[in-house]
């Protein structure tokens, strides 16, 4: 059973997600990223064909990307006016961070539970996790059916199995949030936040593909506004209960002492082997070691049963710990091809359990295998450091 847990009687609200006992992924429920945030701002500087630097109200200029083929079209098309002074609505891509500002983004989107909505046409897409040819024909159909001109529209893997009219009301209310947005960019006085969207929403939103059964909440300002918000992110099925227990929900749940385990270096494995987890300023490194393993069936044998549940843990780790970018892993070393194919094919399997896009490049000659992981938000140690 997957169950959300969602603790607000901590100094910063956090949610836990659990599959059965099992630590899957930790969100925050208070303002610790901007990413999704839309400001009006005022242009600073310009530097053409390359970026714009723009006040938006936060310490350090935000930057957008000209190189971009989409903003570039943008403003050469006279669409949008990029000169020093001009008032420019902008939306956060990533969080300032090591010194640098925001990363914005011109084009400016609404995501739902099932829906993205970007206000630039660009017709229908629908998630490459709906693997069913005829279903992902269907949704595009339905999408094209509903989409009026001059938008472009994400269709989530959420949407599998849902009506015309579900996806139709879904879209209406983002093209309504896309217009009040825009209304209100259009009469503030820059540089200033015009919209952000409320954390749980966020959190639901992120979650909402995820089957959970159960919601647990902790010490909710509003429990019935976060029941609402719930039952509009697709979530009216799970049973939703506030928390009456006597020890802190995280303690009582093991997430606390599974969060703890999940800063260490090392992680033991159920055969007895372990991996090591460290991460540098270039890239995050993972080694497999047989440890206690030695089940006398052969050195290739045991070596591919350790990978094999060290690839499961290294992925799980990778999504627990929300580490990004380059990943090397160092297996234990294998002569058969045939075992390495079977180890290829199991790290793309638990790959694609993620919510985040993780891809497997393959393997080095000297044996390592290369995986890179999209940046979304904090890591795990960043998070509960905050």
């Amino acid at each position: 059973m997957k169950r959300l847990l969602i603790d607000y009687a901590l100094k910063k609200p956090l949610a836990a997600l659990m599959d059965d006992e099992r630590l899957v992924e930790m969100f925050p429920m208070s303002g610790v990223t901007r990413t999704g945030e839309i400001y009006a701002g005022i242009i600073k500087n310009v530097l053409p064909r390359q970026s714009l630097f723009i006040d938006i109200g936060l310490e350090k200029n935000a930057f957008l990307d000209l190189s971009d083929a989409r903003e570039r079209r943008l403003f050469a098309d006279g669409k949008l006016c990029a000169l020093p002074g001009q008032a420019l609505t902008v939306q956060v891509l990533k969080d300032p961070r090591d010194g640098k500002g925001a990363l914005v983004t011109s084009q400016i989107s609404c995501a739902g539970a099932r829906l993205v909505l970007t206000g630039s046409p660009g017709g229908v897409s629908v998630s490459r996790r709906v693997t069913d040819p005829d279903e992902h024909a269907q949704l595009k159909k339905i999408g094209e059916s509903v989409l009026p001109g001059g938008f472009s529209l994400i269709m989530r893997t959420v949407c599998a199995g849902k009506g015309e009219e579900e996806i139709k009301r879904e879209l209406e209310s983002l093209i309504k949030l896309y217009g009040d947005i825009l209304e209100r960019a259009r009469y503030a006085a820059p540089p200033c936040a015009v919209y952000a969207e409320d954390p749980a929403g966020r959190v639901l939103k992120d979650l909402a593909a995820e089957g959970i059964e159960r919601i647990i909440v902790n010490g909710a300002p509003d429990p019935r506004k976060l029941r609402q918000t719930a039952c509009d992110m697709g979530f009216g099925g799970a049973a939703f209960e506030i928390y009456a227990g006597g020890m802190p929900l995280f303690d009582a749940y093991g997430v606390s002492r599974q969060a703890e385990k999940a800063l260490m270096t090392k992680v033991w494995l159920n055969c007895g082997g372990w991996i090591t987890v460290e991460r540098t300023e270039a890239c995050v490194v993972i080694d497999v070691n047989t440890g206690k393993y030695t089940a006398g069936k052969g050195r290739e044998k045991a070596a591919l049963k350790v990978n094999l549940e060290a690839a499961a843990e290294a992925a799980r780790q990778l999504r627990l710990r929300n580490l990004s970018g380059i990943i090397i892993i160092d297996f234990i070393d294998l002569r058969e091809e045939e075992d390495k194919q079977t180890l290829c094919g199991r790290f793309r399997e638990e790959l694609a359990k993620d919510r985040i896009s993780a891809s497997m490049v393959g393997m080095t000659e000297l044996h390592l295998m290369q995986v890179t992981r999209k940046k979304a938000g904090l890591s795990l140690a960043e998070l509960l450091s905050v």
